[in-house]
Order: structure tokens, then C-alpha cells, then sequence
């Protein structure tokens, strides 16, 4: 858990250092809502650890997770939220995405805080929170029953 906070805290450090470069090089303009923004990258931050600690857990366990899984996050980049605004989806696709995908939330709350109201975004942070908070509990009780599947050499 400590080596996951580190990369967190790293994962926000770059944020704030590519848009700082970004800002000052004129490519971005400064966000209308900045806190929104960085709610949202913490939301992902968040949703990027409980993946990893599932994942973790499950290919300690399961050999056959290491293979399959490069595959499913190749084409996961795809449907997560980064290339697409849920606005753009029509509604009863869209309200499949917000239910079960929490990264197109996140992606929601940055372009929100990014660009304010030049397009319209769908902000649920508690939902998200809510989301975000089981998929924690099950990857920290999967890491806690791992222990029983890992070896440890001296």
C-alpha cells in the first residue's frame, strides 16, 4: 500500500509538471475550475490503485491473468473515456457508461474543470467516491488472502 501512495504521488507530481510546462508553452489555457481538475486526476489516481491492487492480487494467484490482461488494457484505452466525451454518446449508452465505468467519471470531472462550460460534462463525484471505495475493499481483501498463494524465498 505505501509503494502505491508513493506512485500516486508521482502520478500527481508529472500532472502538475506537464501542465505547468504546458501552460506556460500556451498549448493549455489556466482551467476554470482547478480544483474540479485535480479532483478528477485524483479519482483516477484512486481508480488506477484499486485496479492494481486486483490485478496484483489475482496474477499472484492465477497465471492465466498475467497473459490475459496486456490485452484487456490495450483495448480498455479505448473505451475508459479518454478519447470520448460521455456527451457524445447517445443517452441510453451514456447512462450505462457513467453506471459502470468509473474512469469515464474521472475524465468527466477533469474535462469539467478544464474547459468549464464549453461542453456539457456529467460530474458524480459521491457515486464515483462510492465506485471507487468497493473496488478498494475488494483489492485490499484480495492482497490480504494472496498471502496464502505467495512464496517468500530468504
Amino acid at each position: 500500500i505505501g509503494r502505491c501512495g508513493l506512485e500516486g504521488l508521482g502520478n500527481c507530481a508529472a500532472i502538475v509538471f506537464s501542465f505547468t510546462v504546458f501552460y506556460m508553452v500556451g498549448i493549455l489555457d489556466w482551467p476554470y475550475d482547478l480544483p474540479l481538475m485535480f479532483a478528477g486526476f485524483l479519482f483516477m489516481t484512486w481508480w488506477s490503485l484499486a485496479v492494481a491492487m486486483i490485478v496484483a492480487a489475482l496474477s499472484e494467484q492465477y497465471e492465466m491473468v498475467e497473459h490475459v490482461w496486456p490485452p484487456i488494457a490495450y483495448v480498455y484505452i479505448m473505451l475508459c473515456g479518454f478519447p470520448y466525451m460521455a456527451y457524445w454518446l447517445p443517452p441510453a449508452l451514456q447512462n450505462f457508461a457513467l453506471t459502470v465505468n468509473p474512469p469515464l467519471l474521472a475524465y468527466e470531472l477533469i474535462r469539467g474543470g478544464l474547459y468549464g462550460n464549453i461542453a456539457p460534462t456529467y460530474q458524480y463525484p459521491g457515486y464515483l467516491a462510492y465506485l471507487l471505495a468497493i473496488l478498494t475493499v475488494i483489492g485490499l481483501w484480495l492482497m490480504h488472502h494472496v498471502r496464502e498463494h505467495v512464496e517468500v524465498r530468504a
